[in-house]
């Protein structure tokens, strides 16, 4: 069939000789267009790896950021309950202590008042 199609053109002399010219290079021109493409394509597959490379290198990155920002922060926030909970013992001891205070300066008064009034007997007397 293509030796008819080549046969008939032929018969034309150099107008049948620019028409398989004018194949020829249609034909190489898509061959290269087809060969450009997949040249491309392959191309913006390899770029496309290497974005999606690059995101979880980015996204490895960031977590392990956050992991370290939330374990810094869970490590201040058991420092800070630990020292609030020795603070709160403290205050408890002191209170403790206050409340020994308060009594025995009642005592005290109380003795004084006592006193008191057991020299205001004896001193009428």
């Amino acid at each position: 069939m293509i030796d008819q199609l080549l046969g008939s053109l032929l018969d034309y002399s150099a107008l049948g000789l620019f028409a398989i010219y004018l194949i020829y290079g249609s034909i190489q021109s898509a061959k290269k267009q087809d060969k450009m493409l997949a040249d491309f394509t392959a191309e913006l597959e390899e770029l496309r790896d290497r974005r999606e490379k690059e995101l979880a290198d980015l996204r490895d990155r960031y977590q392990a950021v956050i992991e370290d920002i939330n374990s810094h922060r869970d490590s201040l926030t058991d420092g800070i309950d630990r020292k609030l909970k020795g603070v709160f013992a403290s205050l408890n001891k002191l209170q403790s202590t206050i409340d020994h205070v308060a009594i025995r300066v009642e005592d005290i008064r109380t003795e004084e008042k006592i006193r008191r009034a057991a020299e205001l007997r004896g001193g009428g007397d």
